[in-house]
């Protein structure tokens, strides 16, 4: 029986990649979206300002019944400001928006797990966000389960009145962990936090301060029982995942049955593997980025 879901708006970050965003586009007109949003920040470098001349043709030759717009500053944003750019810009039209950058390739069954949670889970209050990426920590049917730290944010979406409680400063992470001067019972928030305290002062990456809020304000974040994502970045262009032979560099999509209605993990092993796979995954970043100055971690 098919289904009529309400289909959110699909925003796509782009700045200089080329090799997979015409393929993440096909996947994103197959979800057949009211309205495709691109994000392009701004640049004055030649070589750049070329590349994105060829991403702005590429968007103009878009087949697509969907409504397509583009927003660019006026000003380079960097990857720190550019979510702050692009979703400010798009939420003023949209309540809900699923989220790509132009190096993570959706599975199809990524678009209807996202669609499906923003419909369901919208008047939730401690639900902040819906992740696609589950880091290939868990392989299970049609399910999801929850999670109080998320990261990496490739392939994701939330709602309009989320995304507006997050504050541009870190005092919502001071205050956390003001109230929270005893040692978490938590062998994960062990580790993640003083990872997190480092980062008030690095500020380097919007998804980490992202998932500081939503930690600090207890705001769980749901993950799909398979990975629905695949990470295309990593190589000598990227910023954070210039990692060499890393695990998490193209993760596949498994060959699981994934269709609604998806039933929630209630046990926590789900949730304890992928608590591990981040570990993994900054031990990956940080290892690249010891004497890099952008290093995230």
């Amino acid at each position: 029986m098919k289904r009529n879901l309400q289909k959110a708006a699909v925003v796509i970050f782009t700045y200089k990649k080329t090799d997979f965003l015409c393929n993440i586009i096909k996947e994103t007109i197959k979800y057949n979206p009211p309205k495709i949003y691109f994000i392009i920040d701004y640049s004055d470098s030649p070589e750049i300002i070329i590349k994105q001349k060829k991403i702005r043709q590429l968007i103009s030759s878009i087949k697509t019944q969907a409504k397509v717009t583009v927003f660019s500053p006026s000003s380079h944003q960097s990857v720190k400001q550019i979510f702050d750019y692009g979703l400010n810009e798009v939420f003023k039209h949209e309540q809900e928006a699923i989220i790509l950058e132009d190096d993570t390739m959706p599975s199809p069954l990524f678009f209807e797990f996202c669609s499906e949670m923003l419909v369901l889970k919208k008047h939730e209050s401690r639900i902040g966000a819906i992740c696609g990426c589950n880091l290939d920590a868990v392989e299970k049917p049609s399910s999801y389960f929850l999670s109080n730290v998320a990261l990496p944010f490739w392939g994701w979406a939330t709602w309009k009145h989320k995304w507006s409680m997050l504050e541009r400063t870190y005092d919502f992470w001071l205050d956390y962990r003001n109230k929270n001067t005893r040692s978490s019972s938590s062998k994960f928030l062990q580790i993640i936090e003083p990872i997190f305290d480092r980062s008030v002062n690095k500020d380097k990456s919007w998804d980490v301060r992202w998932s500081m809020f939503l930690l600090a304000n207890d705001l769980q974040t749901i993950l799909p029982s398979i990975n629905l994502i695949s990470n295309k970045g990593f190589t000598e262009e990227a910023t954070y995942t210039n990692i060499e032979n890393s695990q998490f560099a193209n993760l596949k999509v498994p060959n699981v049955n994934f269709t609604p209605p998806y039933k929630q993990i209630e046990d926590t092993s789900a949730l304890n593997s992928y608590h591990n796979k981040i570990s993994l995954f900054i031990q990956d970043i940080a290892k690249r980025n010891t004497t890099n100055e952008k290093a995230t971690f």
